[in-house]
């Protein structure tokens, strides 16, 4: 089904003088198929990010930025829960560097959808599995073709939830462990809601976001471990290991040292130690594998126990760790083309003294170089673990120009390093791509162990270097400076970076004016957020606007005290807008 579509100037991206526009997306149809997906023609010059926008009786309902999606596909039917006539639009992503954003280009047809008379429910019985080492688990609704499990996250008792991740996936599996383990790396409080999705809105409409589970306080877990490692590296240094190994639950160590760089050194400091003291001969050994630099781990010295056998060949009685990185095949039953590209398989291993160790005692962190073949914004790690594959997706780092992967896990096999192109997406949707909600707060962490690490990801000015530790990203001069209290433009998008040098997000209050950032930090101008429930609308220069404000021919009211829009009320000056916010004429 082809259908007509009209382009609009929406006037999305700011200093769209500066750069061409890149190409609009073209075809855009409601799928004939699956009710309520929407189809379009990818661009190549948008690299797989678009900005979606969903809209119902001309009210815009939904607006979702999508990021690594190769596909011209998309499920928007998880947004569409009410009755009425629906249409969508389109935007590519410009880099900022050749292109600037495409105009907007609206699919001409309508889709009017009568929701049914029976929903999936509510999903219930949300548990963290393994006290909350990043597994989470629901009973499962009969009837659903795909569930979501948001994940919310603020910094104290006193702070107010924020959205941080929604992941998706349309295997009726009810259990999510990498994904979700994957934004929980910073302290503070966590919960999750699910949500289930049918597999066709026109027999069964979507369920309703769950209640919350229960609260798993991250920060409490760092503080409770980093306190630990303190009294027995204090009383004790010589037994430090025995106890990181047997009064330290594995899964929640490896979560402290992602989120901790004070856990991570001092993890480095009682592997040294443990070194001298066992006389550890620690190498890394490639076999049929070439690597553009060097390897580092943190934590497979503290995996040699009593237990061990030490080599007799040595006269000094030593104990021989290595780290074995060994070419092998990657499994066609699970490595799917049209999903992934380019992928390496490695078998990875730890020998201690000759035998070789699969369950670890102690978590271990791996910093690897990036295969030159795979891009390192797509690369994806499939590990094959006893239990089922499972997938890792890495922080990637910067040094010298050379991309770097780090990840840490708790036992080893065969691990393919593969870049997604197709179905199943960036790090967030599962079934397809990234998705980065409006009012989102998005992740991107791990544990390296050199503390804080590149950006995955360049500057276009060489003067600045992107860096992260735990607290958060910073611009770097080449100088060692970085900006505090100021603006930095980078790619052609703004950001800002508050007293202390760090990166800002969410709302931001700037010389009396309020800014909103999106996830990745970029200030938004001239469009529409939703946040919070309500509605919002910045700028060309990015400020919050208040008052009257005409956009595509219709006037909206902004309230003076906080820039919300106004519905189904009158305004100030006694005029009266409706539930959408329009000026009843």
């Amino acid at each position: 089904m082809l259908i007509i579509c009209m382009l609009i100037a929406s006037g999305n991206t700011a200093w769209a003088d500066e750069l061409p526009k890149a190409p609009a997306p073209t075809e855009l149809a409601w799928s004939s198929e699956i009710p309520g997906n929407v189809l379009w023609e990818p661009v190549d010059e948008a690299e797989g990010e678009y900005r979606l926008s969903i809209y119902k009786n001309g009210e815009k309902v939904d607006g979702t930025r999508l990021y690594n999606w190769f596909r011209g596909e998309f499920d928007s039917s998880r947004r569409i829960n009410e009755s009425g006539t629906y249409k969508f639009s389109m935007v590519s992503i410009g880099d900022g560097m050749q292109y600037a954003d495409s105009d907007e280009m609206f699919c001409d047809q309508e889709y009017t959808y009568i929701r049914p008379g029976t929903s999936l429910g509510i999903t219930s019985n949300l548990v963290w599995e393994g006290d909350g080492a990043g597994t989470v688990s629901w009973d499962p609704l009969a009837g659903a073709g795909s569930y979501g499990a948001a994940l919310y996250y603020k910094t104290s008792d006193s702070g107010g939830w924020q959205h941080r991740v929604t992941t998706y996936t349309k295997r009726t599996t009810t259990e999510f462990s990498s994904d979700i383990h994957r934004y929980m790396d910073q302290e503070g409080l966590y919960r999750f809601t699910v949500t289930a999705y049918s597999s066709n809105i026109e027999e069964i409409a979507n369920g309703i976001e769950s209640a919350p589970s229960e609260i798993f306080d991250a920060g409490e877990l760092v503080r409770t471990i980093s306190e630990q490692l303190d009294a027995i590296l204090q009383a004790s240094p010589s037994n430090a290991r025995d106890y990181l190994a047997n009064e330290i639950d594995t899964e929640e160590l490896a979560l402290a040292m992602q989120a901790s760089k004070d856990v991570r050194d001092k993890i480095a400091f009682i592997e040294k130690k443990y070194k001298e003291e066992e006389n550890i001969i620690f190498k890394t050994n490639t076999v049929n594998m070439q690597f553009d630099g060097d390897i580092s781990v943190i934590g497979a010295c503290l995996n040699v126990n009593d237990e061990n056998e030490k080599d007799p060949s040595l006269a000094s009685g030593s104990n021989v760790v290595s780290m074995n990185f060994r070419k092998a095949e990657p499994n066609e039953d699970y490595i799917d083309a049209s999903t992934y590209g380019n992928a390496i398989a490695m078998d990875i291993s730890l020998m201690i003294n000759s035998e070789e160790v699969e369950k670890l005692d102690i978590p271990i962190t791996i910093k690897i170089p990036v295969p030159d073949d795979i891009k390192p914004s797509r690369l994806i790690i499939i590990h094959e673990k006893l239990e089922g594959n499972e997938r890792i997706r890495p922080l990637i780092t910067y040094e010298n120009g050379k991309a770097y992967a780090i990840f840490t896990v708790t036992e080893f096999s065969v691990f393919v390093f593969a870049e997604l192109v197709g179905n199943e997406g960036g790090s967030v949707e599962e079934d397809g791509g990234t998705i980065i909600e409006d009012n989102g707060n998005q992740g991107n962490s791990g544990s390296s162990s050199s503390g804080g690490s590149s950006f995955g990801g360049s500057s276009s000015s060489s003067s600045y270097t992107w860096k992260q530790d735990e607290k958060g990203w910073w611009l770097e001069a080449k100088d060692g400076s970085y900006p505090k209290s100021a603006w930095q433009k980078v790619n052609g998008s703004w950001y800002y970076f508050d007293e202390i040098g760090y990166m800002t997000i969410s709302w931001q209050k700037v010389a009396g004016g309020w800014y909103y950032m999106q996830p990745s930090g970029a200030m938004i101008s001239n469009d529409w957020i939703l946040h919070n429930g309500k509605w919002y609308f910045l700028n060309s220069d990015g400020s919050m606007a208040t008052g009257w404000v005409k956009w595509n021919d219709t006037w909206y009211y902004l309230e003076l005290n906080n820039g919300a829009m106004l519905t189904e009320a009158l305004t100030p000056d006694g005029y009266r807008v409706d539930s959408a916010g329009v000026w009843i004429k």
